[in-house]
């Protein structure tokens, strides 16, 4: 005989508290779905009612049609379904694991990383306090560097590039070469 179904091996609570808002709406429909399965399920006997063949045996006129569907209905047997998905998905789920713990440590090493700059940060004097040479140490990437003058604005793209170097050398071997 089939065995009963004895509940539910999903936390339902855990399950919730993971969710984001946006999956909400469709994690109460399915959860409603599963308990309506449930019900259905929980209201059926674990044992079908018995047939009363002799009932039909006597209301019946055709001689051995309903010999031959009691021995048919006595020789039927559903077996419950084996259980081929649970290792499966406890073998996804320990991958999943996996990655996720790979995934805490290298976000832990990067929170870790973050607040030895934010010390560090934290630690220097603010810019609006610090010299020019103050500030060039701690930010030399831009600070003013006298070696390099940049033009008004100031701005990255104010600035001449190589190519632009490299274009206004061949225009003045051009202009010389044009005046004599």
């Amino acid at each position: 005989m089939a065995k009963r179904f004895t509940g539910s091996k999903i936390n339902w609570t855990q399950l919730t508290s993971k969710l984001t808002d946006a999956d909400r709406p469709n994690f109460q429909t399915f959860k409603a779905r599963y308990d309506g399965y449930l019900r259905k399920v929980s209201a059926l006997p674990e044992v079908p009612p018995k047939i009363d063949f002799a009932a039909y045996k006597s209301k019946i006129p055709i001689p051995g049609l309903v010999d031959t569907f009691q021995k048919q209905y006595e020789a039927l047997s559903i077996p419950f379904p084996a259980d081929n998905e649970t290792a499966k998905i406890n073998e996804a789920e320990k991958l999943v694991m996996a990655e996720a713990q790979k995934w805490i440590a290298e976000s832990n090493n990067r929170i870790a990383q973050f607040k030895k700059e934010l010390e560090d940060e934290e630690s220097l004097i603010p810019p609006s306090e610090m010299t020019l040479q103050e500030y060039a140490l701690a930010y030399p990437e831009e600070a003013f560097n006298p070696d390099k003058p940049t033009f008004w604005p100031h701005g990255e793209e104010d600035q001449i590039t190589k190519e632009d170097e490299e274009w206004w050398e061949k225009r003045k071997k051009n202009l010389v070469g044009a005046d004599h």
